[in-house]
C-alpha cells in the first residue's frame, strides 16, 4: 500500500500506543503489505520556534489475543470517556470480520524534541 496519514486517538501502554480504527480504512488495509509506521505527537502550544513533542517509528499490529484485547480495552476506556460502551463485547473485537477494532503501535525508535532555550532537552535515538 501507499503511505497514508490518519488522525488517531491513543492510549499509552508500556512500549506501545493503543488506538481504534475501522478494519477497512486505508491505513488498516495497508498493514497487509507492511506494518511499518511513524507517528508524531506535538504539544498544542508548540510553534516553529518552540517545538515540544515526540517522533516515533515502529510497527502496527491488530490486537487479536483476547487477554491483550481486555487490557487494551481497559486502557482505551480509561483514556476516553464513553469509549468503553462501544468496545463490547470484547470477544467480538478479536473476530476476523469485525468492522472496527483496536491496534497496537509498537515503538521501536523515538526522538524527543524540546526547543525551549531555557531547557534545551533535545535527545534522539535516531538521526
Amino acid at each position: 500500500g501507499q503511505p497514508d496519514i490518519a488522525v488517531i486517538f491513543y492510549a499509552f501502554a508500556d512500549d506501545s500506543l493503543i488506538f481504534k480504527s475501522r478494519t477497512a480504512s486505508v491505513h488498516s488495509s495497508n498493514l497487509i503489505n507492511t506494518n511499518n509506521a511513524a507517528v508524531s505527537v506535538y504539544a498544542h502550544a508548540s510553534n516553529y520556534a518552540g517545538k515540544y513533542g515526540v517522533q516515533l517509528h515502529g510497527s502496527v499490529e491488530r490486537i487479536i489475543d483476547l487477554a491483550l484485547m481486555n487490557k487494551a480495552v481497559a486502557l482505551y476506556s480509561a483514556a476516553f470517556a464513553g469509549a468503553g460502551d462501544k468496545l463490547h463485547p470484547v470477544t467480538a473485537l478479536c473476530a476476523p470480520d469485525v468492522k472496527s477494532t483496536l491496534y497496537r503501535f509498537i515503538i521501536t525508535e523515538f526522538k524527543i524534541t524540546d526547543e525551549d532555550k531555557t531547557i534545551n532537552r533535545t535527545m534522539s535515538h535516531y538521526e
